[in-house]
C-alpha cells in the first residue's frame, strides 16, 4: 500500500501526541495532516522549520514506525517551473530517536523515509516530475 496524505482521527493523534515527539527547537508539530502507511505501521507528520536552503533551519518531521519515535531533519530544494513542474531534492540531514536516541540506520529505514518524503510531493502544491536524494 502507498502513503497516502490525509486528516488523522482523534484516536490516531491520541497515539501519535503519547510518543511526545518534538525537533530540536521543542515544537511538538501540528496534526492537521498525516502520511500514513497501513502496511508498514508508518505516521509521518510536520514538526517545525522551513528546510528550504543549507542555510535555513532543516525541515522537521516526526515519524511513529511500529510503535518507535523517530526525529527527521531534512533540506528541501527545488528547480523548474510550477505551470511546467518541478524537479525536487531531499537531503536527508538526521535521522535520530526521540531525546537524540541512537537509531540504526539501515536500507529498510532510509527506503520507508524516502517513499514518504515522495509521497508529501516536495511540500508543493504543484506538480512534481522527479525526486532525488542526496
Amino acid at each position: 500500500m502507498a502513503f497516502e496524505k490525509r486528516q488523522p482521527t482523534e484516536e490516531e493523534i491520541k497515539y501519535l501526541k503519547s510518543f511526545e515527539i518534538r525537533c530540536p527547537y521543542g515544537s511538538k508539530g501540528s496534526f492537521d495532516e498525516i502520511y500514513y502507511d497501513k502496511d508498514r505501521n508508518f505516521y509521518m507528520f510536520y514538526l517545525f522549520g522551513p528546510g528550504f536552503k543549507r542555510e535555513s533551519l532543516p525541515m522537521y518531521w516526526g515519524i511513529v514506525w511500529n510503535d518507535k519515535p523517530i526525529i527527521l531533519g531534512v533540506y528541501k530544494s527545488s528547480t523548474g517551473r510550477p505551470s511546467e513542474g518541478l524537479h525536487v531534492v531531499w537531503d536527508i540531514c538526521s535521522i535520530v530517536g526521540k531525546n537524540n536516541e541512537f537509531i540504526e540506520i539501515n536500507d529498510e529505514i532510509v527506503n520507508v523515509i524516502k517513499d514518504a518524503l515522495i509521497s508529501t510531493n516536495g511540500c508543493t502544491h504543484f506538480k512534481v516530475i522527479d525526486t532525488k536524494f542526496i
